[in-house]
Protein backbone atom coordinates (compact mmCIF):
# COMPACT_ATOMS: atom_id res chain seq x y z
CA UNK A 1 0.00 0.00 0.00
CA UNK A 2 1.27 3.19 -0.66
CA UNK A 3 1.84 6.21 1.78
CA UNK A 4 -0.58 8.95 1.29
CA UNK A 5 1.90 11.56 2.28
CA UNK A 6 3.13 12.95 -0.86
CA UNK A 7 6.27 12.45 -2.31
CA UNK A 8 7.29 15.90 -2.40
CA UNK A 9 6.66 16.18 1.41
CA UNK A 10 9.38 12.51 1.91
CA UNK A 11 12.43 13.75 3.82
CA UNK A 12 10.95 17.26 4.80
CA UNK A 13 11.13 18.69 8.51
CA UNK A 14 7.58 18.03 10.47
CA UNK A 15 7.82 21.87 11.40
CA UNK A 16 8.27 23.21 7.70
CA UNK A 17 4.96 21.27 6.45
CA UNK A 18 1.92 23.58 6.00
CA UNK A 19 -1.39 22.23 8.42
CA UNK A 20 -3.52 22.01 5.27
CA UNK A 21 -1.26 18.72 5.04
CA UNK A 22 -1.73 17.08 8.84
CA UNK A 23 -5.00 14.91 9.91
CA UNK A 24 -6.73 16.34 12.69
CA UNK A 25 -5.74 12.97 14.69
CA UNK A 26 -2.92 10.56 15.31
CA UNK A 27 -6.33 7.88 15.86
CA UNK A 28 -9.03 8.13 12.87
CA UNK A 29 -11.58 5.68 14.37
CA UNK A 30 -11.22 7.00 18.23
CA UNK A 31 -10.22 3.72 19.42
CA UNK A 32 -8.01 4.14 22.52
CA UNK A 33 -6.02 3.14 23.42
CA UNK A 34 -4.33 3.03 20.00
CA UNK A 35 -0.43 2.30 19.23
CA UNK A 36 1.59 4.20 16.54
CA UNK A 37 5.15 4.75 15.11
CA UNK A 38 6.36 8.56 14.67
CA UNK A 39 8.48 10.47 13.10
CA UNK A 40 8.57 13.64 14.79
CA UNK A 41 11.11 15.75 13.20
CA UNK A 42 11.18 14.90 9.34
CA UNK A 43 8.51 12.54 7.15
CA UNK A 44 10.22 9.64 6.42
CA UNK A 45 12.20 9.08 3.06
CA UNK A 46 10.42 6.45 1.50
CA UNK A 47 6.76 6.04 4.15
CA UNK A 48 5.47 2.84 3.33
CA UNK A 49 1.91 1.34 4.27
CA UNK A 50 -0.55 3.08 6.15
CA UNK A 51 1.89 6.65 7.09
CA UNK A 52 0.37 9.98 7.29
CA UNK A 53 0.78 13.15 8.71
CA UNK A 54 -1.24 13.95 11.58
CA UNK A 55 -1.79 16.31 14.57
CA UNK A 56 -2.70 15.09 17.98
CA UNK A 57 -4.65 17.22 20.67
CA UNK A 58 -2.22 16.81 23.74
CA UNK A 59 -1.27 17.98 26.75
CA UNK A 60 -4.10 18.17 29.16
CA UNK A 61 -6.03 21.72 29.64
CA UNK A 62 -3.13 22.94 27.37
CA UNK A 63 -4.91 21.82 24.42
CA UNK A 64 -1.33 21.49 22.63
CA UNK A 65 -1.21 19.95 18.98
CA UNK A 66 1.52 17.65 18.26
CA UNK A 67 2.27 17.12 14.55
CA UNK A 68 4.05 13.95 13.28
CA UNK A 69 4.19 11.70 10.46
CA UNK A 70 2.46 8.57 11.86
CA UNK A 71 1.70 4.72 11.37
CA UNK A 72 -1.23 3.18 13.03
CA UNK A 73 0.22 -0.43 14.50
CA UNK A 74 -2.21 -3.16 15.36
CA UNK A 75 -1.92 -3.55 19.20
CA UNK A 76 -1.31 -7.88 19.88
CA UNK A 77 -4.57 -8.42 21.76
CA UNK A 78 -3.04 -10.05 24.84
CA UNK A 79 -1.29 -6.32 25.45
CA UNK A 80 -4.19 -4.51 24.93
CA UNK A 81 -4.58 -4.42 28.52
CA UNK A 82 -0.94 -3.19 29.63
CA UNK A 83 -1.57 -0.37 26.92
CA UNK A 84 -4.90 0.33 28.54
CA UNK A 85 -2.84 0.99 31.63
CA UNK A 86 -0.35 3.53 30.48
CA UNK A 87 -3.24 5.57 28.83
CA UNK A 88 -5.35 5.55 31.69
CA UNK A 89 -2.00 7.08 33.38
CA UNK A 90 -1.54 3.99 36.11
CA UNK A 91 1.79 5.58 36.57
CA UNK A 92 0.62 8.49 38.41
CA UNK A 93 -2.13 8.97 41.40
CA UNK A 94 -3.13 12.14 39.50
CA UNK A 95 -4.43 12.84 36.19
CA UNK A 96 -2.36 14.43 33.89
CA UNK A 97 -4.64 17.09 33.10
CA UNK A 98 -2.44 19.98 34.54
CA UNK A 99 0.95 18.59 33.51
CA UNK A 100 2.07 20.93 31.55
CA UNK A 101 1.26 23.90 33.97
CA UNK A 102 3.19 22.32 36.51
CA UNK A 103 6.32 23.29 37.78
CA UNK A 104 9.25 21.62 36.30
CA UNK A 105 10.55 19.55 39.40
CA UNK A 106 6.70 17.73 39.39
CA UNK A 107 7.14 17.19 35.84
CA UNK A 108 9.91 15.73 36.46
CA UNK A 109 8.79 13.58 39.06
CA UNK A 110 5.73 12.57 36.96
CA UNK A 111 8.32 11.72 34.09
CA UNK A 112 10.66 9.93 36.19
CA UNK A 113 7.38 7.68 37.81
CA UNK A 114 6.18 6.84 33.76
CA UNK A 115 9.80 5.46 33.04
CA UNK A 116 9.78 3.12 35.91
CA UNK A 117 6.24 1.97 35.09
CA UNK A 118 7.15 1.32 31.52
CA UNK A 119 10.27 -0.51 32.35
CA UNK A 120 8.21 -2.60 34.85
CA UNK A 121 5.64 -3.77 32.20
CA UNK A 122 9.10 -4.75 29.93
CA UNK A 123 9.07 -1.70 27.70
CA UNK A 124 11.36 1.14 27.54
CA UNK A 125 11.38 4.74 27.36
CA UNK A 126 14.69 7.06 27.42
CA UNK A 127 15.08 10.43 29.01
CA UNK A 128 14.92 11.70 25.66
CA UNK A 129 11.36 10.57 25.21
CA UNK A 130 10.27 11.06 28.18
CA UNK A 131 10.20 14.70 27.93
CA UNK A 132 7.62 14.08 25.07
CA UNK A 133 5.38 12.72 27.86
CA UNK A 134 1.73 14.47 27.59
CA UNK A 135 -1.70 13.99 28.29
CA UNK A 136 -2.60 11.47 25.59
CA UNK A 137 0.58 10.82 24.12
CA UNK A 138 2.68 8.42 26.09
CA UNK A 139 5.58 7.90 24.56
CA UNK A 140 8.25 4.79 23.85
CA UNK A 141 11.43 4.38 22.86
CA UNK A 142 11.12 2.58 18.82
CA UNK A 143 12.87 -0.03 19.15
CA UNK A 144 12.80 -3.94 18.13
CA UNK A 145 12.25 -4.95 21.06
CA UNK A 146 9.69 -2.65 21.80
CA UNK A 147 7.48 -3.26 19.02
CA UNK A 148 7.95 -6.97 19.46
CA UNK A 149 6.33 -6.96 22.65
CA UNK A 150 3.13 -4.61 21.62
CA UNK A 151 2.64 -6.10 17.80
CA UNK A 152 3.00 -8.51 15.62
CA UNK A 153 3.50 -5.59 12.38
CA UNK A 154 7.20 -5.32 12.36
CA UNK A 155 8.14 -2.59 10.87
CA UNK A 156 12.04 -2.23 9.78
CA UNK A 157 13.29 1.17 11.34
CA UNK A 158 16.62 1.11 9.99
CA UNK A 159 14.68 1.38 6.05
CA UNK A 160 12.80 4.56 7.44
CA UNK A 161 16.28 6.35 7.32
CA UNK A 162 15.41 8.46 10.24
CA UNK A 163 18.13 9.51 12.88
CA UNK A 164 16.13 11.59 14.96
CA UNK A 165 12.90 11.77 16.05
CA UNK A 166 11.33 8.48 16.06
CA UNK A 167 8.89 7.79 19.25
CA UNK A 168 6.39 4.75 19.93
CA UNK A 169 3.34 6.94 21.60
CA UNK A 170 0.46 5.29 23.19
CA UNK A 171 -2.52 6.98 22.51
CA UNK A 172 -5.38 8.09 24.64
CA UNK A 173 -7.89 10.51 25.27
CA UNK A 174 -6.95 14.08 25.95
CA UNK A 175 -9.60 15.29 28.85
CA UNK A 176 -10.55 18.63 26.70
Amino acid sequence: MKSSIPPILYGRNISDISEKHFAPWFCHDDQYPALVLASTKIVPESPSRDWFLGEEQCGGHSCNQFPAAVLPLQIMPQKHGMLESIADEAFEPRSLDYFNCAGDEEQKRVRLNYQSYVISLGLTCSDENALLLTQALYPLDATDANLRALTTEQTDLRSLNVTTGLVLFVVGVNCD
